[in-house]
């Protein structure tokens, strides 16, 4: 079964790779770019602070919260995977970029789009399939750079889609404990009246 979707995994990389050229290249490495950490924390900072002052604090911190979850899973599993990128496998495949070897379950980059796709679009609802539509492209990207095969991708999103979720969880925790009175405040009230 396993070698199954370890052919399964191959092919789809090699069918998704072959379909490559001189303009999509450069416009590939751009989006792919976009899933590096520090490139995207700068971006949602800068488009928070035109667009969106009111709810810059909330909206950063819950990007950034999200990232670091899903970034130490992604870690943790990268360290004890240590699976094998395409270049090591298809040295004749089409690569771009920084010619990366091992590391390649699951996609850091993937993972951090999808966490910040869920957050935005939690956010900015009346946009929500935009921010899904640039995590899934910036996806597809790691797969034309020849970065990650199809596995990584599904297992970064995944990931990114998981921890975007836990974070909104999280903030809906903490918004119903800071909104609604304790119970000892209740429990006076309910006291005083008598």
């Amino acid at each position: 079964m396993m070698d199954i979707l370890i052919n399964l995994n191959h092919n789809l990389f090699l069918f998704l790779n072959q379909y490559n050229f001189p303009l999509a290249d450069k416009l590939m490495l751009l989006i792919t770019s976009t899933g590096n950490g520090l490139v995207l924390i700068t971006f949602i900072l800068i488009a928070l602070a035109i667009f969106d002052r009111k709810k810059m604090l909330r909206v950063f911190l819950s990007v950034l919260l999200a990232g670091i979850v899903g970034g130490i899973v992604v870690h943790l599993l990268k360290l004890g995977i240590d699976a094998s990128r395409p270049l090591v496998i298809f040295p004749d495949a089409h690569f771009l970029g920084e010619p990366l070897k091992m590391g390649s379950f699951p996609s850091g980059h993937t993972q951090l789009c999808f966490s910040t796709a869920v957050i935005l679009a939690k956010e900015y609802k009346k946009n929500w399939k935009l921010f899904y539509l640039w995590a899934f492209i910036v996806g597809y990207s790691r797969i034309y750079v020849g970065a990650h095969f199809p596995m990584d991708i599904i297992a970064g999103g995944i990931i990114g889609y998981l921890s975007g979720k836990f974070i909104v969880w999280y903030n809906w925790l903490l918004n119903k404990e800071l909104c609604e009175p304790s119970n000892t405040k209740r429990e006076e009230n309910v006291a005083g009246n008598n």
